[in-house]
């Protein structure tokens, strides 16, 4: 009973904190809705930081850009947003320039040639891009950055930073001797040799078949690399090399290799843009994408559907919370497909997939609502991001086509199991496990004990049927005899390139030619417009906070609306907690 008073205690005090927070930031929105967001200035400069990844699900959320203000943090575009923006930019008078800032930044090689192609789209219209840099990394890690640098009219680095595009390496530890000595047992099943996610447990070094995968990965980037910067800067892919060899390099040093244009600090490209721009005037490229989402669509626009799912794929029970873009909740993901396929206005789905795989249930129960939406003639488009790759390609490889960035990690068709055990380490402390059971594999993944011969079998006769499953389907879908499926299976990652090659990608792209692929299967013109709708995130906010998300401040209570909708789920559990909230249906849906 002591327990159950402390909880009400403190459901009790979480719930006034929760109104009083309510209150409080309902205030400070109804005082805000008389006024609108600023006008943008008639020229401009865009400017853009890249320090790490973009978010490739949420980030364009007007009340999580609002509340990251508030809690002190840079709103963050996602990688849609930037994309959409810079091709918007290229056309619009108003936009005179773009100038971005390159930090430690932690894109993944897809990102950064999406990132990339955005830029070559805007500097097709003649105005200034520049790009500036303290430094392209330190001793290392600068390879990425300075591949995403190079895209651009005029690199500017500090004169006392380095460019240290070393190239890529690929460092594995393997536990395997440490386990041994800790009285810890690693069983695992895997379908088949290229599948070595669980190696790093069970061997004592890569396997050939890992080896062969990786490096393939590593050249297959490197070759990337090499010829996008020799393209952009105007050199022999073999110069780019040697000089990659050489690096990291000094500022000057990479200056006279033409590897940079100019040398200077911060200040000294603010006038440099200024001078080319002619305008003083300075809007986050962030601010920017806010206010294209809020211009009305061209009526000649037709609806597309953009669907993005980052994270390891789990079946989920179908209530994804709004701010958990860290796995890919399958039942809420195919759920959020029906509905698109539902809107009478739309003519395709563009799939933004992020993810190394996961769950083989809540993977097929996605590729099902693939299947239904393809049989009611809704064209869907799978865009993949850094990696889509097991579990991810099991999606996938349902739509329509599949646009893949050359540097996407991919394919993986696969599937592994097994358990860690800790017996023997439980009996050398001392400590021996009993206890009953019924049913002839009810321990079947005990931590306890191993499989016995009987059990590993079961595990393997299971792997086998979805092995069996995975390439069976991707045969079909992919237009493959299985022969050639096979070849291109067996748990191997490809790059996005050579995932092509194998037949398992359509075309090289990022979010621009997925669309380009939405208007070609939906019929439409090469040059329709297209009014790119984000499907299931903000669309179960009442319908006043929507209309409340155009005004500044207002975008509070939407952002603290959707917490109290993530944490009242896990409070019904406990009896009598949902009476006393009486909140509406439509915030905990």
């Amino acid at each position: 009973m002591r327990f159950f008073g402390k909880a009400l205690i403190a459901l009790f005090a979480t719930l006034g904190v929760l109104a009083v927070g309510l209150a409080g930031v309902g205030l400070l929105a109804l005082s805000s809705l008389g006024r609108q967001a600023e006008p943008l200035p008639e020229s401009m400069v865009l400017t853009l930081a890249i320090d790490g990844a973009f978010p490739e699900t949420g980030g364009d959320d007007p009340s999580q850009a609002l509340m990251a203000g508030l809690l002190g943090e840079r709103p963050r575009p996602s990688l849609l947003a930037v994309s959409q923006a810079l091709t918007q930019a290229a056309t619009d008078p108003a936009v005179r320039g773009v100038l971005v800032h390159v930090g430690e930044a932690g894109l993944g090689m897809a990102q950064a040639q999406e990132v990339r192609d955005a830029v070559r789209a805007f500097r097709a219209s003649g105005k200034p891009a520049l790009v500036f840099a303290e430094t392209l990394g330190e001793f290392g890690g600068g390879t990425v950055p300075y591949y995403v640098a190079s895209a651009f009219d005029q690199v500017w680095l500090q004169p006392s930073g380095l460019v240290a595009a070393t190239g890529f390496a690929v460092r594995q530890p393997f536990a395997r001797a440490l386990l041994d000595r800790l009285g810890l047992e690693a069983q695992f099943e895997t379908r088949k040799s290229f599948k070595t996610a669980a190696s790093a447990l069970t061997d004592p070094a890569l396997s050939e078949p890992g080896r062969v995968a990786l490096s393939a990965v590593v050249e297959g980037w490197m070759g990337q690399v090499v010829q996008g910067v020799a393209a952009d800067r105007s050199l022999a892919p073999a110069q780019v090399r040697a000089l990659i060899d050489r690096a990291p390099l000094l500022a000057q040093e990479a200056k006279e290799a033409g590897l940079v244009d100019r040398l200077g600090y911060a200040d000294e490209v603010e006038t440099a843009i200024t001078q080319a721009a002619g305008t003083t005037q300075r809007v986050p490229l962030a601010r920017y994408a806010a206010d294209l989402a809020r211009r009305t669509p061209d009526k000649e626009a037709r609806r597309v559907i953009y669907l993005s799912a980052s994270g390891p794929v789990v079946l989920g029970d179908g209530r994804q919370g709004p701010f958990d873009d860290q796995e890919i909740d399958g039942r809420a993901l195919a759920a959020a497909i029906d509905k698109a396929v539902q809107d009478p206005k739309a003519v395709g789905i563009v799939l933004r997939l992020n993810s190394p795989g996961g769950s083989y249930v809540g993977s097929d129960v996605v590729w099902r609502a693939i299947a239904r939406a393809r049989d009611r003639g809704m064209p869907i488009i799978a865009s993949l991001g850094d990696m889509a790759a097991s579990g991810g390609y099991f999606i996938a490889m349902g739509a329509n086509r599949i646009v893949a960035q050359p540097g996407t990690l991919t394919g993986s068709i696969g599937v592994l199991a097994g358990k860690v055990t800790f017996g023997k380490a439980s009996a050398d402390l001392g400590v021996t496990w009993d206890g009953v059971s019924a049913g002839r594999n009810a321990g079947l993944f005990s931590p306890t004990e191993p499989f016995d011969e009987a059990g590993r079998a079961r595990l393997g006769a299971v792997l086998d049927a979805i092995y069996a499953d995975f390439t069976a389907k991707a045969a079909r879908a992919r237009s493959l005899s299985p022969v050639a499926l096979e070849a291109a299976a067996q748990g191997r990652v490809w790059i996005g390139a050579d995932a092509r090659t194998q037949g398992l990608v359509d075309d090289l792209g990022g979010v621009a030619q997925a669309l380009a692929a939405v208007r070609s299967a939906a019929g439409l013109d090469p040059t329709t417009p297209l009014d790119i709708v984000r499907g299931g995130t903000g669309e179960d906010l009442p319908w006043l906070l929507r209309a409340a998300s155009h005004f500044e401040g207002a975008h509070a209570v939407a952002a603290l609306m959707r917490g109290v909708a993530t944490v009242v789920p896990l409070l019904e559990g406990v009896e009598g907690v949902r009476a006393p909230l009486a909140l509406p249906p439509l915030l905990i849906e």
